[in-house]
């Protein structure tokens, strides 16, 4: 789902980094630049899925400094995926 936001929103050739476990879970559209996210990168989008903050302990701290949210994936009202935006 976060993927097909993504696929109607983001601009052709849009920089994508992807904080997600596993990683297989996101689809790769073409038209879009996607790679692991990193702190030392700025992308357009961020896609963090909360199984990775759960799971692996993953921090979306230093995301959130330079990156607003705006689009969720829920599943009975729980936010599975978050996109980010860069501010």
């Amino acid at each position: 789902e976060a993927g097909l936001y993504l696929k109607n929103k983001a601009a052709v050739g849009s920089k994508i980094g992807l904080a997600i476990s596993p990683k297989h879970t996101m689809p790769r559209l073409d038209g879009l630049d996607y790679s692991d996210w990193s702190v030392d990168k700025k992308y357009d989008y961020v896609v963090v899925n909360n199984y990775h903050i759960i799971r692996d302990g993953f921090s979306a701290a230093e995301i959130k400094k330079n990156y607003t949210p705006i689009y969720f994936v829920k599943a009975d009202k729980a936010i599975l995926v978050t996109v980010y935006k860069l501010k």
